[in-house]
């Protein structure tokens, strides 16, 4: 196996800069060597090592998932698509012999992609006829391997799922309160206020739900600890946790809601995190600012039905004019 490997970066469309900006700096930390090969809507396709690439899934916070690029190849029937599946060395990929397959087909002439699904697991029973996994594995029962075949102009490409759960599932704050951004998003909008910030910070959510904001904040400089795909894959490694320095740092992070309940119980990460009760428009104090820090207010509003209005420009219009935001 060669020591670097392709990958694809799966991000939310519109954040390909950013994040392109965040991977980079990760890797500069780590004195790495992965580099972008190329970038589109919706992805980044990079080549670097495997640990790099392994690392990028606690690492970074924009992306929704990451794909390791096994093999591309031809096909415009079902028997050449079989004959392909059937020549890869799948015992390079699997531990468990029951994959799932998630395919894509646009402008080829395969289009059934359930058809698709059973002739790659009737080309994995045949391979592992003769190349069986090992005992230690099948008595393991390890959860199943997710491959992304994506099926373009008759080219067919197979990716392995490093990730498993989406990456905006953190674990970091499992309270959650009505209708929550997702984090990945949150990070995304934090990394576009942050990226010419340096030193300290007071960050003020004044509708912050269960707190998604201010708990994505305190974790851009860390690797995420959580269960990952790769870790019950031959491509399992061990990781070490590190953080990286930012060109700022928060002083304290406010959070204010008018969700009595939810604010009682959320659990602060540590003690710079306040988290109050406060309705905006009716209470017009908020924390007063430092001379001597930067102040940042972000949000993520209630709409559409729950703010009870048909003038949504109005709303937002007296969100940006209170004095507790302009003060």
């Amino acid at each position: 196996m060669n020591s670097f490997y392709q990958c694809y970066i799966i991000v939310p469309i519109g954040s390909e800069e950013r994040a392109l900006e965040e991977m980079n700096s990760w890797i500069t930390y780590w004195s790495g060597s992965s580099r972008l090969l190329s970038k589109n809507s919706g992805g980044l396709l990079v080549e670097g090592p495997l640990d790099e690439i392994i690392k990028f899934n606690h690492a970074l916070k924009i992306p929704v998932r990451i794909l390791l690029r096994l093999t591309e190849f031809k096909a415009r029937d079902f028997p050449k698509l079989f004959q392909k599946a059937s020549q890869i060395d799948w015992n390079d990929y699997l531990l468990n012999p029951h994959p799932q397959f998630k395919i894509s087909s646009h402008t080829s002439r395969l289009m059934h992609t359930d058809r698709m699904s059973e002739t790659f697991l009737d080309a994995i029973k045949k391979y592992l006829k003769h190349h069986p996994i090992k005992q230690k594995w099948i008595n393991q029962n390890l959860p199943p391997a997710t491959f992304f075949v994506r099926s373009e102009n008759d080219g067919f490409t197979l990716s392995l799922d490093l990730s498993g759960e989406p990456l905006y599932k953190r674990n970091l704050q499992p309270l959650k309160g009505i209708a929550p951004i997702r984090e990945n998003l949150a990070a995304w909008l934090l990394l576009e206020i942050l990226k010419d910030i340096k030193g300290e910070v007071d960050l003020i959510d004044p509708m912050c739900g269960s707190g998604t904001f201010l708990f994505e904040a305190l974790s851009l400089g860390e690797m995420i600890n959580r269960p990952m795909a790769y870790q019950t894959s031959p491509f399992q490694r061990a990781i070490k946790f590190q953080s990286r320095p930012l060109p700022y740092s928060f002083a304290h992070l406010y959070g204010y809601d008018i969700d009595q309940l939810l604010i009682n119980k959320i659990n602060p990460k540590n003690s710079l995190m306040t988290f109050s009760h406060h309705d905006l428009f009716t209470n017009q104090q908020m924390p007063k600012p430092n001379n001597n820090r930067t102040r940042i207010l972000i949000c993520n509003p209630p709409y559409g039905f729950r703010i009870k209005t048909h003038d949504h420009h109005d709303y937002f219009l007296t969100l940006i004019n209170t004095k507790a935001i302009k003060h």
